[in-house]
């Protein structure tokens, strides 16, 4: 067995070295060492000594704030086109769905909410200096777009008029126009896909927003009614169908596929 160092009230990175509380299984010492977050836990000696541990896990975490690649970042029309064209194809396993469904409970979603609340939260504590606010004010001075600033009709009628038509972000073409076939409409049919799908979204990355379910096209082709073109969706999911349709019908026609094959979700 090899001679054990001696790391006792040595610091490395957040970690502080408090005492030693025996081997693991393949000899390695394990040391009990107190993260500068607070946190307690448990390190063995060669992690320590080759840098691989610094912290509890709160270094991690803490090393995407400020990332430039988070949240907001603003990326050119081309690096969207290629995150795009990277997805066409992509499709996702139903036992990976099936993963997906099952670990968003509402105890995950709960410590999610409470991993970034209170003293959690990076901009807990954290004020505005004076300096900055007095910055914004001027900065925001005679901005007509400010939350709360009341529009004229004209102005409002002037914004609605910009975004109809072929204007809009969502326009294809004139597609929502298209009418759907006659068996759409019937109650027996609908309740028969419903029934199906267990009368809930089969989105595996559902957010649970949306309390009203529908059904939705999967080739986006309204007069194409056949039951494998259908699939039951929340309102919110049906709505998020619209981006990315090429991924999306992939990956909406796996799920299907998977249910003729008689494997759950």
């Amino acid at each position: 067995m090899a001679k054990k160092a001696d790391l006792q009230n040595k610091k490395f990175g957040r970690l502080l070295v408090l005492e030693d509380v025996g081997r693991a299984a393949g000899g390695k010492v394990l040391w009990m060492c107190m993260c500068d977050c607070g946190k307690e836990t448990t390190v063995c000696s060669s992690e320590l000594i080759n840098g691989h541990t610094k912290s509890c896990g709160c270094l991690r975490v803490g090393a995407t704030v400020g990332n430039k690649y988070g949240l907001g970042a603003k990326r050119t029309p081309e690096t969207r086109a290629k995150m795009s064209n990277a997805r066409i194809g992509m499709v996702f396993s139903a036992e990976h769905c099936a993963n997906i469904k099952k670990s968003r409970t509402v105890e995950f979603r709960e410590k999610q909410r409470q991993r970034m609340s209170g003293a959690n939260n990076p901009m807990y504590g954290k004020t505005t200096p004076e300096d900055v606010k007095e910055k914004l004010h001027h900065a925001m001075l005679g901005n007509k777009h400010l939350l709360g600033h009341k529009h004229s009709k004209e102005s409002r009628k002037k914004m609605s008029d910009a975004r109809k038509g072929e204007n809009h972000p969502n326009w294809r073409g004139g597609t929502t126009k298209d009418p759907y076939c006659p068996i759409f409409q019937n109650k027996d049919f609908r309740a028969m896909v419903l029934e199906r799908d267990n009368n809930e979204c089969q989105n595996p990355d559902c957010w649970d927003v949306g309390a009203r379910i529908c059904l939705h096209h999967i080739d986006y082709d309204r007069v194409e009614c056949k039951l494998d073109n259908l699939i039951t969706l929340c309102h919110s999911c049906n709505m998020r169908a619209n981006y990315d349709r090429e991924w999306n019908m992939l990956n909406y026609q796996e799920i299907i596929k998977m249910k003729e094959k008689g494997i759950r979700r």
